[in-house]
């Protein structure tokens, strides 16, 4: 593995965002601010793990909604819009963290 910048780290989430990594900044989230969810955060933390050693710290469904919530809610949006006023609370997930843990190698979340 080698070293990780908060650049490298930027460059994949921009990559599986579909952002130009100049828009992001280091307190991007990349729930709240990208709505990166489901498989394309999960790669972006595969990557980073291949890459770096990074793992995230609880499941996927903490930090965004799953492809099953996604699929659902898709599915069911016209008859049950009631469903989007309630939404869950995610914990924030920013590329300065993942920069952190991508440099240590530590859990990040």
């Amino acid at each position: 593995m080698t070293a990780a910048s908060a650049r490298d780290v930027a460059g994949i989430v921009a990559a599986h965002a579909d952002t130009p990594v100049e828009q992001l900044r280091p307190n991007t989230r990349l729930w709240h601010d990208l709505r990166l969810a489901g498989d394309d955060f999960g790669d972006v933390i595969e990557e980073l793990h291949r890459a770096y050693g990074v793992t995230l710290r609880g499941g996927l469904e903490e930090y965004c909604r799953t492809e099953a919530d996604l699929s659902w809610a898709f599915l069911w949006w016209p008859f049950a819009s009631w469903t989007f006023k309630r939404e869950k609370r995610y914990r924030d997930l920013t590329i300065a963290e993942l920069a952190t843990a991508a440099r240590s190698g530590v859990q990040v979340g």
